[in-house]
C-alpha cells in the first residue's frame, strides 16, 4: 500500500474515492458505492462535508496513473434491466438467479422505494464493461 493521495486518471469529481481505492486495493466503484451508500444513510450533510474535507486535506496524485491490480466490478452482459445484478454475480461469483431472488424478495418486503433507489444509484455509479474487454480475438 502506498500513500493516501487523490487519483488524478480515476476519478468521477476530484478523484478521492479513486484515490482511496488505489490506497487499499480495492475497486474504486465500491469505495463510490459504499461512500454514497454512507452519505445516504447518514444524512447529505455529513457525506458531503467528509468528502469536501478530504478533497481539501489530501493531496493529488504527482506520480500519475497506478497499476491497476484489483478485481473490476462492471454492469454484466446478462442483462434483465440494467445489468447490475449480473456484474455482481460476474464478481462474487455467486448465482445471478440468486442474486436476483434474494433482491426480489428484499424488494417486496421493503416495499421496493429503497432496494429501487438502491438500483437506480448502482446502475449510475458501476460502469458498462469497456467493449474492447468483450471482443476475444480468434486466430
Amino acid at each position: 500500500m502506498g500513500e493516501l493521495h487523490r487519483s488524478k486518471t480515476n476519478k468521477w469529481f476530484a478523484g478521492v474515492c479513486g484515490g482511496l481505492g488505489e490506497r487499499v486495493g480495492l475497486d474504486p466503484t465500491i469505495i463510490r458505492l459504499i461512500a454514497v451508500l454512507l452519505t445516504l444513510c447518514t444524512g447529505f450533510l455529513i457525506g458531503f462535508l467528509t468528502y469536501f474535507i478530504w478533497m481539501l486535506v489530501v493531496p493529488e496524485d504527482e506520480k500519475g496513473s497506478r497499476a491497476q491490480n484489483w478485481r473490476h466490478l462492471y454492469r454484466g452482459p446478462k442483462r434483465v434491466l440494467g445489468g447490475v445484478i449480473g456484474g455482481l454475480s460476474e464478481f462474487t461469483g455467486v448465482s445471478c438467479v440468486l442474486l436476483r431472488v434474494i433482491y426480489l424478495l428484499a424488494s417486496v418486503i421493503t416495499v421496493f422505494i429503497p432496494l429501487g433507489v438502491l438500483y437506480l444509484i448502482c446502475w449510475v455509479i458501476i460502469p458498462s464493461r469497456p467493449y474492447s474487454s468483450d471482443i476475444e480475438i480468434e486466430n
